[in-house]
């Protein structure tokens, strides 16, 4: 039996999946610098769930090779990374609106910038 090579995705889908790349590392980046601010800012005051959410997305991160997606692997660490951060946000304000939060909106962006990467990760697995 001849084992097939496999066959070198084309020239396009390797520049989608490059950009997809890029995608969710400017949106990890800028989702961990809001966030990081926003735990600095307001420490005293958010719930010790909402400190282990932000505890855990630190740890998903720091697993990103300097910061920057390269691979497959990495982008599934971003992904890592947008649920926590996700769930952190929950935890603080269960309807994700920070209308009291001196930096609502740029949680309401951290939070759109999450569920991006996420919702590019749904349609990677479903196949579209």
């Amino acid at each position: 039996m001849a084992g097939k090579k496999p066959t070198a995705p084309s020239k396009a889908a390797r520049q989608g999946e490059i950009a997809r790349w890029q995608r969710s590392e400017t949106a990890c980046r800028t989702l961990m610098d809001t966030l990081f601010q926003w735990q600095r800012d307001q420490a005293e005051t958010l719930a010790e769930r909402t400190q282990q959410y932000l505890s855990m997305t630190a740890i998903h991160y720091r697993k990103i090779r300097h910061g920057k997606v390269l691979s497959a692997g990495d982008f599934n660490l971003c992904v890592e990374v947008c649920q926590h951060a996700l769930r952190a946000l929950q935890a603080q304000d269960p309807s994700m609106a920070f209308t009291d939060d001196a930096k609502g909106e740029a949680l309401r962006q951290a939070r759109q910038l999450a569920e991006g990467v996420l919702e590019e990760y749904r349609k990677l697995k479903s196949g579209k």
